[in-house]
């Protein structure tokens, strides 16, 4: 069930005394919503629940992270660089293209880059009348 300050957490038994239950932050709900940080508090959040994490069915005090999203996330960037060549004569045309792009999204590992040729030959078959 719901527990502490104005209900934010849930109630659990974690450590396996029966006489003692322990909260649990509410992993499911929007970060930027829940009970006011309080540093006396121990809750157990998202880092106890995984077995291979040192922090497995540790508490820790209810405070503020020491960084924010922005120290994940950067800027994004886009760069498309295009370059096309063309020659002919009465019978043949030909047309060499080329672009580079490249794309970095907000997150880390997140770069995407394309390399696109695209050439052209035309031949006109036949005689002229």
């Amino acid at each position: 069930g719901n527990a502490g300050p104005d209900n934010y957490f849930f109630d659990f038994d974690v450590d396996g005394n029966p006489n003692t239950t322990e909260l649990i932050v509410s992993l499911g709900d929007d970060a930027s919503f829940g009970a006011p940080f309080d540093s006396s508090l121990l809750v157990y959040g998202w880092e106890s629940t995984f077995p291979g994490l040192s922090t497995y069915k540790q508490p820790r005090a209810y405070v503020a992270p020491n960084s924010v999203a922005t120290d994940f996330l950067k800027n994004s960037l886009s760069v498309t660089n295009s370059v096309a060549f063309e020659s002919g004569s009465e019978t043949n045309t030909f047309r060499l293209s080329y672009t580079n792009n490249k794309q970095q999204g907000i997150l880390p590992n997140s770069e995407i880059r394309q390399q696109k040729p695209f050439p052209i030959f035309q031949t006109m078959v036949g005689s002229k009348r």
